[in-house]
């Protein structure tokens, strides 16, 4: 059976969540079906993955990109797309070459609205995100698609949460949308416990830090920056809970790893978080800041009850098995 092409756009060695998203599904794609093409960044160390080939971008990047691109589209049919923004600038090359797009959307954002059409297979990552896709006239497809969420590496430090509450983790890059200063707002209200904080941008780190400074909370947290995946891994160890205080998810993945090595999370309402958070079992979605207050001092009062939390977060990750998932971007593919 003569193999299908593929092109993942995204750099896989690019510590970004969406080009994590990108890596994932270069290496769960079925290597008998497919043969795989993606990118990496010269600028960055990075690996091989078998059935893999790299189109390696140099410097100067806005040069090697369009040679890359444009090598992709002389070898392949199909293109899975997770950098929108460089989409943007270069739909009209994949379309010169006719090849078939998907793309799925976890966040919209007004600057894309001509460029949603322009792709073949446009998918939410959410119901809700769906709906919404539909209220606002972009051209979404009614099947909803996951992202290929990696679990292995974080179920090999998968243990039972025990004790009492002191630790909990926030992750992401930007912190304003993300919900910062809700979790500073935990930390002014709270006693005992210690706030770790992974990512974010430049910017963002410099405000933060100035905000903890004015606060007088800065024992209180340790901030971290953006972390490879060996050394969050580290940290999370460290961990009993997981906060993400965005109103604005596609379908957040670090709750999912999170609950991968046992962390339960709290998350707020409105993405559709509670089509796979189990309420009061493996998490607490929650509507505002003095909600999430409540629940992170029920969970510090109560250690039985985090405990309880953290045996099933099993339940959690185990829905988002990466084969399950990838098989219906497969049939996708086959489809187009």
């Amino acid at each position: 059976m003569k193999k299908k092409k593929v092109f993942i756009w995204g750099l896989i060695n690019y510590n970004w969540s969406l080009d994590i998203n990108g890596a994932n599904m270069a290496r769960a794609l079925d290597k008998e079906k497919y043969k795989v093409y993606s990118m990496v960044t010269t600028t960055l160390p990075y690996e091989s993955i078998p059935g893999v080939t790299y189109f390696k971008r140099r410097y100067p990047d806005k040069i090697w990109k369009f040679i890359c691109l444009l090598r992709a589209c002389l070898i392949c049919k199909t293109a899975l797309i997770y950098r929108m923004g460089e989409f943007r600038v270069y739909w009209w090359l994949f379309k010169l070459f006719r090849l078939k797009t998907i793309s799925v959307l976890g966040l919209t954002s007004s600057i894309f609205n001509r460029e949603y059409p322009r792709v073949t297979s446009l998918h939410a990552l959410s119901e809700v995100m769906r709906e919404e896709c539909k209220e606002l006239g972009i051209p979404i497809k009614e099947k909803v698609l996951i992202n290929p969420i990696r679990t292995e590496p974080f179920q090999q430090i998968r243990k039972v949460r025990t004790g009492v509450l002191k630790d909990l983790i926030f992750i992401g890059h930007d912190f304003e949308r993300k919900g910062i200063d809700d979790v500073i707002f935990v930390a002014q209200n709270t006693e005992q416990l210690h706030f770790h904080i992974v990512g974010g941008y430049a910017d963002h780190l410099r405000n933060l830090k100035n905000k903890l400074i004015q606060e007088g909370l800065t024992n209180n947290f340790t901030i971290y920056g953006p972390l490879e995946q060996p050394r969050l891994l580290q940290v999370i160890n460290q961990c009993q809970l997981h906060v993400l205080p965005s109103r604005k998810e596609g379908r957040p993945k670090v709750a999912i790893e999170s609950a991968a090595a046992g962390l339960p999370s709290i998350l707020y309402s409105g993405y559709g978080a509670e089509e796979y958070i189990e309420e009061g079992q493996n998490g607490f979605v929650v509507k505002n800041k003095e909600q999430l207050l409540e629940k992170v001092l029920m969970l510090q009062q109560e250690s039985s009850l985090l405990k309880e939390m953290s045996e099933k977060t099993e339940r959690l990750y185990k829905k988002f098995d990466l084969r399950e998932i990838v098989k219906d971007y497969e049939q996708l593919i086959d489809s187009l």
